[in-house]
């Protein structure tokens, strides 16, 4: 037995076709490649630029999707807690928040209130606070006024018990703000606790839980709109109107720091952003400002990095738009241009942002022979996730859909050296993966092996 253990030379080999919005609202003409969607992002005071790489450890950092960003602070309280005096001692200055996260399109990630089973049929809940802790749960945040005026307030779902701007009591729908930043705190009293089928992936996932959320207007604003279920993007209501932002570090002295890891063989990179990038960091060594300058374009930054067979890891600066905070910033997922990579057989989701591929990887190892007249040869491709397709010597040896992947390949083998090819085809479990379904599955895929040869007389 021969053991082709060790790397294997790979290229991503895109299949999923877009075109006709058959992976991706809406319609796009390219193929779907390797894309960071998932971030660990940290917001840090000061403005200073940084000499080195900054360190982002994900006990300090929020890990969210693109477009997902910690729009609010969430804390819940027991239900013998008096709110009022709670509130009026300003005990929940120095409590313990912690970061709610949602995005403005898709609402709260793995929350998107009912479904049957045939999933969402394009529909997202706007009501983005989620009331199932039991007790009180608070919401805080700062809100954007872009200029003094008049502004509304917008409720759906459950009705708050308190709204507080700048620690004063909202009683009506309209009020009146200066430009600049302000204090919201919204309160929910004697909340039940409630638990959802989705998050024990439920097909049938009835959703009992109150929800509830408050959005706010500058006067004059059109009033909000159910999105058309046949639209060409699925998003919620406010998706698309002009709500004041919310940021809880509103008006804060700082920056926003970000990491991701990339494919194999990442070359370079495309990104869209509600924000500008301050400093880029590939494996610790900063990437110029002049070529992050004149990377830009206006729908965005397409960056060379460092070219390395392996998985890179990038590091950013961002100075995001009002309102834009976390993974916010992002408004698409971050694409990666890819030649030629590196991999050992193994679950191929492990390496960076190919958690999130579905699609064609080609393996491919040079390896040497010698064999007499009467020897067999057999190639045992132990687990592959999901099909295959074997070429020996550039000739087509097999195509496999199931166990066992072994294949004779004795016929297309020759003394001395011999050129392999795998061209694993994975499930679309992955590319599912941020999609909120019961349907997705776990995401797996490569040749996973253990890969040899086996030589008989």
């Amino acid at each position: 037995m021969i053991p082709l253990t060790g790397f294997w030379q790979t290229e991503v080999v895109p299949t999923l076709d877009n075109r006709w919005e058959d992976y991706r609202l809406p319609a796009t003409d390219e193929l779907i490649g390797p894309e960071a969607r998932l971030f660990l992002s940290h917001f840090r005071s000061g403005k200073k630029k940084n000499k080195t790489e900054p360190e982002i450890r994900e006990i300090d950092a929020v890990s969210a999707l693109y477009g997902y960003g910690p729009h609010f602070e969430t804390i819940t309280k027991e239900a013998d807690v008096g709110i009022s005096q709670y509130l009026r001692e300003e005990k929940y200055e120095h409590d313990s928040w912690q970061p709610y996260t949602y995005s403005w399109q898709y609402g709260v990630y793995d929350h998107p209130g009912s479904q049957g089973y045939h999933g969402l049929k394009a529909k997202v809940d706007s009501r983005f606070f989620i009331l199932d802790q039991g007790g009180h749960q608070l919401y805080r945040t700062k809100l954007y006024a872009e200029k003094a005026g008049t502004y509304r307030l917008v409720q759906e779902g459950v009705v708050p018990d308190l709204i507080l701007i700048n620690k004063e009591e909202v009683r009506q729908p309209v009020v009146r703000l200066d430009q600049g930043w302000h204090d919201l705190l919204i309160v929910y009293q004697n909340i039940p606790t409630a638990s959802h089928g989705l998050s024990k992936m439920v097909n049938d996932s009835r959703n009992p839980r109150q929800r509830s959320m408050v959005v706010i207007y500058p006067e004059g604003a059109p009033a909000a709109k159910e999105v058309d279920p046949y639209a060409s993007v699925v998003a919620s209501k406010w998706f698309y109107t002009p709500h004041v932002p919310y940021d809880p570090r509103g008006g804060e002295q700082g920056c926003w720091y970000y990491t991701f890891e990339t494919a194999p063989g990442t070359c370079a990179m495309e990104l869209n952003l509600n924000g500008e990038i301050l400093q880029l960091w590939v494996d610790g060594k900063e990437i110029p400002q002049r070529m992050i300058k004149g990377s830009q374009s206006s729908t965005g930054y397409l960056i060379p990095i460092p070219y390395t067979k392996g998985v890179s890891r990038v590091t950013m600066r961002l100075q995001p738009l009002a309102g834009y905070p976390g993974s916010s910033v992002f408004t698409k997922p971050v694409k990666l241009v890819c030649k030629e990579g590196a991999m050992q057989p193994g679950d191929w989701t492990q390496e960076g942002v190919l958690a999130f591929y579905s699609g064609g990887m080609r393996y491919t190892k040079e390896v040497g022979l010698e064999f007499s007249g009467d020897s067999r040869i057999i190639f045992d491709l132990g687990t592959v996730s999901a099909t295959c397709e074997v070429k020996v010597n550039g000739e087509e040896a097999e195509f496999m859909m199931r166990q066992p992947y072994r294949i004779d390949i004795t016929d297309f083998a020759k003394q001395r050296t011999n050129r392999i090819e795998v061209l694993v085809y994975s499930t679309l479990s992955n590319h599912y993966q941020e999609i909120p379904s019961p349907y997705r599955g776990k995401p797996y895929a490569g040749l996973i092996g253990p890969v040899h040869l086996e030589l008989s007389e």
